[in-house]
């Protein structure tokens, strides 16, 4: 029955080996620490993810199966092909809904794992926000009493500030200077064109 299926898809059949694991594909996860195996038959049954220790115990368990069965092809060749084929897909199928199962459970502990992480990510950065807060009242604090000290400083240096004492000569060339600068605006002033 699956042989003339796939002769009526012009799919060449090979009746020696048949090979259960033609859509299986091996790719590296997202951290690229470990192989995923996704598998997937036909389009009825979803693809299954080999991440974690059980599923890769589940799935060494279905390959040992197929391992076994394909040893049983002999006993129905050639007249109940298609029984053992029936078999060899219901190995597959059993183990799919194992493996899927599996993948739900490491999921939800990895969405659950991943809230946690979530949660204490947000405590510790609303912590450091606060500490981050402190520290800058802190500075403001501090800047404030070195600017009252630096006006009280300079106030006092004004206070005590003496004016230096200058030479009679200098301050009378000074006033010589003034009053020469000051008739000559005059001058100007009161001249007529």
């Amino acid at each position: 029955m699956v042989i003339e299926k796939l002769i009526r898809r012009n799919i060449r059949v090979v009746t020696r080996r048949y090979n259960f694991d033609k859509k299986l594909k091996i790719f590296l996860s997202k951290n690229s620490k470990q192989i995923v195996y996704s598998y997937k038959t036909n389009n009825t049954m979803k693809s299954v993810e080999v991440v974690s220790e059980e599923e890769r115990i589940a799935w060494r368990q279905r390959a040992q199966e197929l391992r076994l069965h394909k040893k049983d092809r002999p006993k129905y060749y050639p007249f109940n092909i298609d029984e053992w084929e029936e078999k060899g897909k219901e190995i597959v199928y059993k183990y799919n809904i194992q493996l899927q199962e599996l993948n739900k459970k490491r999921k939800q502990v990895e969405e659950e794992f991943n809230v946690r992480n979530q949660l204490r990510l947000v405590t510790d950065i609303e912590l450091k926000k606060q500490q981050l807060k402190q520290e800058q009242e802190e500075k403001a604090r501090l800047n404030e009493k070195r600017n009252e000290t630096r006006r009280k400083n300079k106030l006092e240096r004004e206070k005590n500030q003496v004016n230096p004492r200058r030479s009679s000569r200098i301050a009378n060339g000074l006033k010589q200077k003034e009053m020469i600068a000051a008739e000559a605006l005059l001058s100007l002033k009161n001249a007529r064109f």
